[in-house]
């Protein structure tokens, strides 16, 4: 049986907006045996009065950095807020303005009990700033590999951010702790994958978390206009296809995408980009992918193939073809 506080709930926590709502639903859990751990990232606000009214309904930790790093190297501020903890078995890595459903510590405990994954999951609601939800909640297997959580996320089947991930804590440090990605982009996914080998992750079904896709978190920040966002965001994309390939190698595992799917998932969401961040840019990025086709033909085969409208399968018809 799990002790009770062996949980460990962990917020990086900078912005005030929605401070209250994510701490009121901690507080509204129907089991708060729990430790809250809140690491303030030297915020320009004052959050201490935020947290004040939630000291005796939680056993919460509050501490200020003295700089801000989640603005320069947000991994970094992760790592830091983790090392608040005081040995609990589990954690959650929770933000300052997402919210728990009352009884996911209650599921959650449950679940423990009877699985063994290092890595459990909550399916997940998004909700906009006043927590109407957009869209269905995206439903979870209940239970899937690493590599069928690369897969699925990179078809769109799911999607997936940190808060709704639960890991066993020895565990995520033997497996490696959090893989580093500029602005954190693809760190939470890379860091699922990496925590839920060998064993999988488990779904608790029921409860939700409710993620905010507010337009003011760095998630929702991917505004028409923002040209360097979209760089990062396809150069962590390469990072992270690179970083997979060596992962599968590393563990011995079948890498289920070949090459040609690789390139051609990069260089679609290149393509999207492209009236942005320009053409320039979207090759000098895509050549950072491991096999980056050699010889210009390649290339402009690929491009005039996506002017066309080819189909995907086509296309990986074509590049065989050439190959042979």
């Amino acid at each position: 049986m799990l002790p009770d506080n062996n949980i460990a709930i962990i917020i990086p926590a900078y912005k005030p907006t929605y401070f209250s709502n994510t701490l009121e639903s901690l507080a509204n859990q129907t089991d708060t045996a729990f430790n809250l751990y809140i690491g303030d990232d030297c915020s320009p606000f004052d959050l201490e009065p935020l947290i004040k009214p939630y000291k005796d309904a939680l056993n919460i930790t509050y501490f200020r950095f003295e700089n801000n790093l989640g603005g320069q190297d947000l991994v970094a501020h992760w790592d830091r807020c983790l090392s608040l903890m005081n040995g609990e078995t589990f954690f959650i890595l929770f933000s300052d303005d997402d919210e728990l459903e009352p009884n996911c510590i209650e599921s959650l405990k449950k679940s423990i009990e009877v699985y063994e994954e290092d890595v459990l999951h909550f399916n997940l609601q998004i909700v906009n700033g006043v927590g109407m939800p957009l869209g269905l909640p995206t439903k979870f297997p209940e239970h899937m590999s690493s590599m069928s959580f690369f897969d699925q996320l990179c078809t769109s089947e799911i999607v997936a951010r940190m808060p709704e991930f639960v890991f066993r804590t020895d565990h995520f440090f033997e497996s490696g702790g959090f893989v580093k990605f500029k602005d954190a982009i693809r760190s939470d996914n890379a860091t699922v994958i990496q925590s839920a080998f060998p064993k999988g992750i488990r779904t608790i079904n029921g409860p939700l978390v409710l993620w905010r896709d507010s337009g003011i978190n760095i998630s929702s920040s991917f505004g028409p206009n923002s040209k360097d966002r979209f760089e990062t965001f396809l150069s962590t994309s390469v990072s992270f296809f690179n970083w997979m390939e060596l992962f599968c190698f590393k563990k011995d595992i079948v890498f289920s995408w070949s090459i040609t799917q690789r390139f051609d998932y990069l260089f679609n969401c290149g393509y999207n980009f492209r009236p942005i961040i320009g053409t320039n840019a979207m090759f000098s990025i895509l050549k950072e992918f491991n096999h980056y086709p050699k010889g210009v033909w390649g290339i402009g085969l690929w491009v005039n193939l996506i002017r066309l409208k080819v189909s995907r399968k086509m296309r990986f018809w074509f590049l065989k073809f050439k190959r042979r």
